[in-house]
């Protein structure tokens, strides 16, 4: 069933279309509703980050909490207590349903008083110490309070936000820009807003100027608003796809349909000058299929790298990379197969009406044209053009080796965003926001075994709440000791001895209070204490080195206390921390992984090309010496036809290593993806290439007639996918912006290397692999 087929049945084709669009569109709305980014569901659930934390949760309440303060904040601001009993009733959700949302909501006034109350008894000084670094800063001037989310309030943490700002707006000594709030249960809102925020503008603003490039370059506002017509209808069914699976759209998955646009506009654009060359060899009513026909094996050669590009990613272990990449590869085959069944049928319709002139003959270009320019200068600083060619990889790959990655919701935001402005204030005002999680775990001693007392116990776990507090990093703990009387030792005297016997004696009470504030378990066959740490969100310090450091000053205090009865006591670490640390080790793995896969793929799509076009010489071989340098020189044609492509993503992440800008997971997108559309225009270039090879031409010859056939749609190409993308370079959500330069970037420096790089390598000794043992 050849294009044929789709061109005799081409009004229902088209009829089908149309019916169909409005379901697709439907469907593409849907993706968008209830969009849902936790950065903590990165890490897989077989991970032992991801388990470590799914453990903590099942023994321990998840810490959702919400920090909200404001300008001018006291201990004793009555304003709290009203907020606190505001957030404490059930709140308006929508559709007539109020419901209680938070499952503790603390404010420094309510806990001193806790702390100072009986049986405690601790002084106003020493209760306030105890709160320094999450509920008052160190002055005690200021404070805030404290929201700890109900597992089912997750849902709504919009209408938590809009109970605080519509509570600050009718209070007369306060405003809505006064508040500073941070925190998890913010951070999903925050991101979930700034990636969706200004979306429908951008992709207008990209629509809009694709479709001026394309009135500049086709001279038709007919063809173009033929291309943006199908690019849409390709873009909307990637979207559609995403519901009909019943995935939820993520702030990463967000990009699949622009990246899908461009993608499909770019096909577009090859098969449009193929028509056009069409219309000088056969008449008007075949040109559809004639084109068809020369664009086939390039498109979907096209198409396959791109694919590899984007499948090459399934290989990481990030749970949004994977989403980016299956419902990208799946956005971009479906758009391939329907342009391929729609466009000669659209072509059949309009190219009567189009009134398209054809393009000028490649067999006689004008003299003095700018390729003949271009082809000039390269032929004469060809070894120039090679050296600075080798040198950007040497440089390169010093850079690459200096790259770092980071996973930190500080570094989703621009630095003059709101949030980012709370988490500043909080974290110089009161104390750090990212949580780690340090269980102790106590196994219960056996039949006949008394163990440690509750008194030792304790000690133990202020111990290591206090070593912990001693890194530079951390700037508050709270654990069981923060709610216990004071247990220091002061001496080993007699009446010391009974005081603390008395003391062990009446902290066995306090087991069921340690309990309902979340610091103690008592799990099957062991004990749980619980050390809460923060961290601070803005710190540059690798993650890795805390948790290091921590360990390292930890496990001789547990061999220490193993002597005085604490046998097989251990530590695990949960939380923020461990997520992050991880997910940026990851990151950096996945984006080796990834890039080598795709470029160990696409160099074999590139070697088999090569051997295909060299098979007559195999065909006509007699010894295995013959065939074997047939075979030595398609791995060495597969080899040659990469440097172009390896160059964007070499120069790129190399300025970035050098510069210190760091991998976020928008950029770890763009090597793979940006090498599997940068090998696009180099199978463009290298067909033709090959072709003016079949025809007898020399490789000075061949190199021109590929300038000209392919010169211009390369260009085209670039631009309207580079312009199209860097529209998103504006996003708030600074992974969808670097995404958006990157990729135009890496596009720019593509198009240099195919057009300068690339003939300079045919033009030399190097382009002697392309060629047949007869030439």
């Amino acid at each position: 069933m050849g294009f044929s087929f789709f061109l005799r049945h081409r009004d229902a084709v088209l009829l089908l279309v149309l019916i169909i669009y409005p379901f697709v569109v439907w469907k593409a709305l849907e993706a968008f509703q209830g969009t849902s980014t936790n950065t903590e569901d990165w890490l897989p659930e077989s991970f032992s980050e991801t388990q470590d934390v799914l453990w903590f949760q099942k023994h321990f309440v998840a810490d959702d909490l919400l920090v909200v303060s404001w300008d001018g904040f006291t201990l004793n601001d009555p304003r709290a207590a009203q907020l606190a009993e505001l957030l404490r009733d059930p709140i308006n959700v929508g559709d007539g349903q109020q419901l209680v949302l938070t499952r503790s909501v603390m404010t420094p006034e309510e806990v001193i008083a806790r702390l100072q109350a009986e049986p405690l008894s601790l002084s106003k000084r020493a209760a306030e110490k105890r709160l320094c670094g999450w509920l008052t800063c160190e002055e005690s001037t200021t404070g805030c309070l404290l929201l700890l989310m109900d597992p089912d309030g997750w849902p709504y943490v919009s209408s938590i936000v809009e109970t605080i700002e519509r509570w600050a707006e009718s209070e007369p000594t306060l405003s809505p820009e006064s508040l500073h709030m941070a925190g998890l249960t913010l951070d999903t809102m925050a991101i979930d807003e700034a990636s969706n925020r200004n979306m429908a503008a951008m992709m207008a603003g990209s629509y809009g100027l694709s479709i001026i490039l394309m009135v500049l370059l086709f001279r038709s506002f007919a063809l173009a608003m033929l291309v943006f017509f199908d690019a849409l209808f390709c873009q909307q069914l990637s979207l559609a796809v995403v519901t009909l699976s019943g995935t939820q759209m993520d702030s990463v998955l967000l990009i699949v349909p622009s990246l899908v646009y461009v993608l499909a506009v770019s096909t577009c654009v090859h098969v449009l000058n193929y028509y056009r060359d069409s219309l000088n060899e056969v008449p008007l009513a075949e040109a559809p299929a004639q084109a068809m026909r020369h664009a086939l094996v390039p498109c979907l050669l096209s198409t396959t790298t791109t694919a590899i590009g984007l499948i090459s990613l399934t290989v990481s272990s990030l749970v949004p990379v994977d989403k980016f990449a299956i419902f990208g590869t799946v956005g971009l085959l479906l758009s391939t197969g329907i342009l391929f069944i729609l466009l000669p049928c659209q072509l059949s319709w309009l190219g009567p009406r189009l009134k398209l002139l054809p393009a000028e003959s490649a067999e006689t270009p004008p003299k003095g044209s700018y390729w003949d320019t271009l082809q000039w200068f390269v032929e004469r600083l060809r070894w120039p053009i090679l050296a600075a060619t080798a040198l950007a990889f040497a440089l390169s790959g010093w850079g690459i080796s200096q790259l770092q990655t980071s996973a930190r919701v500080y570094d989703l935001f621009s630095h003059d965003s709101r949030i980012i402005q709370d988490y500043d204030w909080v974290e110089e005002n009161i104390g750090p926001l990212v949580p780690l999680e340090i269980v102790l775990r106590m196994p219960t001693p056996e039949d006949g075994d008394s163990g440690p007392g509750m008194l030792d116990k304790l000690r133990l776990v202020a111990t290591v709440a206090r070593l912990v507090d001693n890194h530079p990093e951390v700037g508050a703990v709270i654990s069981a000791a923060t709610f216990a009387p004071p247990i220091e030792r002061k001496s080993r005297r007699p009446f010391q001895v009974a005081r603390e016997s008395f003391i062990n004696n009446q902290l066995d009470s306090y087991r069921e209070e340690f309990s309902q504030n979340g610091f103690f378990v008592d799990a099957p066959g062991e004990e749980l204490w619980r050390i809460s740490a923060r961290t601070y969100a803005g710190s540059v310090l690798q993650l890795s080195d805390v948790l290091t450091t921590l360990r390292r000053e930890l496990d001789p205090l547990l061999d220490k206390a193993a002597t005085f009865g604490f046998k097989n006591t251990s530590l695990l670490f949960c939380g923020g921390v461990p997520l992050v640390q991880k997910t940026q080790r990851q990151m950096l793995l996945d984006l080796k992984a990834g890039f080598f896969s795709a470029a160990w793929m696409i160099s074999g799509v590139m070697t088999l090309l090569a051997f295909v076009h060299l098979y007559p010489d195999w065909k006509r071989a007699t010894t295995p010496t013959q065939r074997g340098q047939t075979g030595i020189k398609s791995i060495l044609a597969g080899g040659v036809s990469m440097i172009s492509n390896l160059l964007p993503c070499a120069i790129i992440f190399g300025v970035m290593g050098l510069t210190g800008v760091r991998v976020d997971i928008g950029s770890l997108l763009t090597a793979s993806v940006a090498l599997g559309i940068a090998v696009d225009d180099t199978l463009h270039f290298l067909s033709w290439f090959r072709q003016g090879l079949r025809q007898g031409c020399d490789r000075r010859e061949a190199v021109a007639l590929a300038y000209r056939q392919c010169g211009l749609a390369m260009i085209e190409t670039t631009l309207i996918c580079g312009l199209g993308l860097l529209v998103y370079a504006f996003s708030p959500f600074v992974p969808i912006a670097r995404f958006a330069w990157l990729m135009f970037a890496m596009l720019s420096v593509a198009l240099v290397g195919d057009l300068v790089v690339l003939p300079a390598l045919l033009l030399g000794r190097t382009g002697r692999c392309f060629q047949g043992i007869d030439r």
